[in-house]
């Protein structure tokens, strides 16, 4: 669809302001017929030439007589003799300057729907993506900074994952209660020995964090207690014949002899 660029204070600028005073006409007259004049220039000029085209075939082109003689006495035309020159017209019609403005166009509108729609989708899910991006180089860099503790073999577009100090660290903070590095090292080799279950590198850290929830909330198993850690065993307290002299009990409980297996029940004290 063909279009020319005009600006909506054309028709009070002081050029236009001076041609319609010089020619007693009104000045949407003459943005009419500058309307028409770059209409025609879209279509059959040659770059800012309109060639063969004469003075007076413009004035009657455009139902304005003189038009021609007040538009070159402004500097917007020049009269040659291959035909008429357009002053400007290419950096306000030319090709070039139609993909400038179409381009300016389609940016204002984005940032205008980015502005009106809370959700990404569109035109504004390019710059949804810009924003993720340039986020996602500002935690590569702020890893950089930290040792590496572990590497985890993942599936998906990146192979590995690597657990950094500063994350150990900040997890020591939530979970003081159990050893990170080993639970850690424990999930390393759980994942090595079943790699159907490997997690993407993006998953990784849920995935250690629901390891590490787990190990907090499995109760640890009692030691068995050792020699040394057992109650001392109960002394029985002495029979009542050992707590009297022996002349005494002996009177009372009599003597047994060996060999005769004849038992007595005496009450213990206690």
């Amino acid at each position: 669809m063909n279009w020319i660029k005009v600006r909506t204070h054309l028709a009070t600028h002081p050029h236009v302001v001076r041609i319609a005073s010089a020619l007693c006409l009104p000045s949407v007259h003459v943005l009419g017929a500058l309307v028409h004049l770059w209409s025609v220039a879209d279509s059959h000029a040659d770059g800012d030439l309109l060639r063969n085209m004469t003075p007076a075939a413009l004035d009657r082109m455009t139902e304005t007589p003189n038009l021609t003689q007040e538009l070159s006495q402004v500097g917007w035309i020049v009269c040659t003799p291959e035909g008429l020159q357009l002053v400007n017209y290419l950096a306000h019609n030319g090709a070039s300057a139609k993909r400038r403005a179409s381009e300016s166009k389609r940016k204002n509108d984005v940032r205008k729907m980015s502005a009106s729609c809370p959700h990404p989708s569109g035109s504004s899910a390019g710059l949804e993506k810009e924003k993720e991006k340039n986020n996602k180089k500002k935690k590569e860099k702020q890893q950089d900074d930290s040792q590496i503790v572990l590497t985890y073999p993942t599936d998906g577009p990146e192979d590995s994952y690597d657990l950094r100090q500063n994350q150990v660290n900040a997890w020591c903070a939530v979970y003081p209660a159990i050893d990170i590095v080993l639970e850690c090292r424990k999930a390393l080799l759980w994942i090595e020995a079943n790699p159907d279950n490997r997690k993407t590198a993006g998953g990784m850290p849920r995935f250690l964090l629901n390891w590490l929830s787990r190990a907090t909330n499995t109760p640890r198993p009692t030691k068995a207690p050792t020699f040394f850690d057992r109650a001392p065993e109960r002394k029985l307290k002495p029979l009542a014949s050992e707590m009297m002299p022996a002349d005494l009990a002996a009177e009372i409980y009599g003597e047994i002899k060996p060999g005769q297996g004849v038992q007595r029940l005496e009450v213990r004290h206690g």
